[in-house]
């Protein structure tokens, strides 16, 4: 049997999640996992672990079942105690929360037309090496050159494209 609990570890799985009039339903399981030192006779450091099915339910006003679900399991308050010279008693509460997700689908670009390209861009050289300016973002300088922000990030290996910084040289 159980002489010492050396350590306790608890963690939630969530396995499924279901949207219903108004609540979300979670199930999953508890994994448990003791650590003990048994009794003299039979001697060392034993170990067990167990995995205990939940179930919870989450009001959640005005959700719908289209909606994506987004849910986190914690263990809060977790208390252990050996019961008997065999079993070990675990108690802990689950805690869960959600973020909920509204898929929209809209058109983001729209009214495209075809445009003749300046005598004066046809005529520029085929590399530019360009200056930053204090109010420039990756998207002006693109239009400006004709070009695209993934090509200049490519051509230049920039890591952050929101970092571009007054005096720095691109390639274009």
């Amino acid at each position: 049997g159980a002489a010492y609990i050396r350590h306790v570890n608890v963690k939630p799985i969530v396995t499924e999640t279901k949207i219903v009039e108004d609540k979300i339903i979670v199930e999953g399981v508890i994994s448990c996992c003791a650590i003990y030192t048994a009794a003299a006779e039979e001697g060392g450091l034993l170990s067990f672990q167990e995995e205990v099915p939940f179930k919870s339910a989450i009001d959640m006003p005005g959700v719908k079942i289209d909606m994506i679900p987004y849910v986190f399991a914690g263990i809060q308050n977790v208390t252990y105690e050996k019961a008997s010279q065999r079993e070990i008693e675990i108690k802990a509460n689950i805690e869960c929360c959600a973020k909920i997700y509204k898929k929209y689908v809209m058109d983001i670009v729209s009214n495209i037309e075809e445009v003749e390209i300046p005598d004066e861009v046809k005529d520029m050289p085929s590399l530019i090496i360009y200056i930053v300016q204090p109010s420039d973002t990756l998207w002006k300088i693109a239009k400006k050159y004709y070009t695209s922000i993934e090509d200049i990030i490519s051509l230049n290996d920039i890591e952050d494209a929101d970092n571009i910084t007054p005096g720095m040289k691109l390639l274009i």
